[in-house]
């Protein structure tokens, strides 16, 4: 079953979904890998704290010595294991990617060439388009990784919470209070980043086209005749400095709220570590699972204030996307407008334009106005005016670009909204003014393909 952008609301499930849509082999081992990883912390800590006491005992005549060789390999296996399974999880993540761009960006591209032609000419929608089609799978790829990388960590914070808990609760529920404050602190400047971006995308839209227009081999006649290198140049460094402005300040006031947060939780971190030092005076816990406590205490500070804060903001990240995807997903689609050409059609030997008269969408400035004439084959015709004077906007509805006009255009008597977007294609060839020029000579090409035919 081929995937489809669905007219729905997109929600952060959607990352499991659709990974598990495209490539559900690959998308349960990488969840499996990384449940199997979320525990390891938990288990390195138990078995740290076993064979720290065990070589202890032993040390001390007090236990046998090959009773030291069970934790020391299963410390090992451990490892082993880490090694083995990022080689592994590198080739899936390869695998599944590949997959996800043939299935999720064919289908992002498939919406795209259906949308109404006025989505295309609309600095909006155009500036949603390029935030949801600039790398759908990599979009896609990314929030699974953080559902994945949020699901790892609330394994790993839960499994260590059990230890502390079991040995020390009061330090574990300590932890947890404050840590709840940068959970809310990461999701809210995941989001004020998030919106900074698509501020700052509309000035980089138009930085990045200046800086074509100035690097560009095809502009070299242009701006060496018309000396606009320098003006160019200033306006494309105004936009460039507008958007780094933007990023910039977003993530200032990031870092200083998160990181100053974090310091307050290594603080209370520092001063739990040095009150596990009364168990162990006391021989509650032993000198193993001090260290284990340690550990898991200093563990549990990283993630909480370091990888919670990457993991909440690109959460934030990814909720946002799918927010687009949905407003994507809602764009109106032309109909038929992604079909092939028809394989014939009669060729026309009339049109008439009878009162026609056109607003471009979001406008009332009427382009065309009452308009009426009649085209007949064979014969070679020339709409001369101003800017703005209608002459591509002719084009534009004949081809059915657009529809939204009143009266009526007719092709050997039938009304242009009649015929399918496939007949229309075959009827009319269009050479706009930014036309595309070919790489290599048409003779060449036609050669190379009846090499590949042999």
């Amino acid at each position: 079953m081929k995937l489809k952008i669905q007219n729905k609301n997109y929600t952060l499930f959607d990352f499991i979904k659709i990974p598990f849509f495209i490539a559900p082999g690959f998308s349960s081992l990488r969840i499996i890998d990384k449940l199997i990883y979320a525990l390891i912390p938990s288990l390195q800590i138990l078995l740290t704290a076993k064979f720290i006491d065990t070589a202890i005992a032993v040390f001390n005549s007090q236990s046998e010595k090959s009773r030291i060789y069970s934790p020391l390999i299963y410390i090992m296996l451990i490892i082993a294991y880490q090694y083995i399974g990022f080689a592994l999880m590198g080739f899936v993540r390869a695998r599944m990617d590949m997959r996800m761009t043939k299935e999720f960006r064919s289908a992002v591209i498939e919406k795209r060439a259906s949308l109404e032609y006025l989505h295309i000419e609309n600095n909006d929608t155009w500036d949603l388009i390029n935030r949801v089609g600039g790398d759908p799978s990599g979009s896609v790829s990314n929030g699974l990784d953080t559902l994945i990388r949020m699901a790892d960590m609330i394994v790993r914070v839960g499994s260590i919470l059990i230890i502390l808990l079991a040995q020390v609760w009061w330090a574990a529920l300590i932890i947890l209070a404050v840590s709840a404050p940068l959970f809310w602190l990461s999701i809210k400047s995941g989001k004020t980043n998030y919106n900074a971006w698509k501020e700052a995308e509309k000035h980089n839209r138009r930085a990045w086209y200046l800086q074509g227009v100035m690097t560009g081999r095809e502009n070299v006649e242009e701006r060496a005749l018309f000396s606009y290198t320098n003006e160019i140049n200033k306006r494309w460094y105004e936009k460039f400095i507008t958007a780094y402005k933007i990023n910039t300040k977003a993530r200032k006031s990031q870092f200083i709220k998160m990181k100053g947060s974090s310091l307050i939780t290594i603080v209370i971190s520092v001063i739990i570590v040095g009150v596990l030092i009364v168990p162990l005076g006391s021989g509650t816990i032993t000198i193993g699972m001090f260290m284990g406590l340690v550990t898991a205490t200093f563990n549990l500070v990283q993630m909480m204030s370091w990888e919670l804060t990457s993991i909440t903001n690109q959460l934030s990240y990814s909720r946002e996307y799918m927010k687009d995807l949905t407003e994507f997903s809602k764009l109106s689609e032309n109909e038929g407008a992604a079909d092939l050409p028809a394989v014939s059609v009669d060729e026309p030997e009339c049109i008439e334009f009878i009162n026609v008269s056109f607003c471009y969408p979001g406008t009332d400035v009427q382009i065309l106005k009452n308009l009426s004439l009649t085209i007949n084959a064979k014969q070679h015709y020339a709409f001369v005016g101003i800017n703005g004077a209608g002459k591509t906007t002719l084009t534009k509805l004949l081809t059915g670009l657009y529809d939204n006009y009143t009266g009526d255009i007719l092709i050997d008597g039938k009304n242009l909204r009649d015929y399918k977007q496939a007949e229309l294609k075959t009827m009319f060839s269009v050479v706009y003014q930014d036309y595309a020029k070919y790489q290599i000579i048409m003779r060449d090409s036609n050669r190379q393909c009846t090499r590949n035919k042999r």
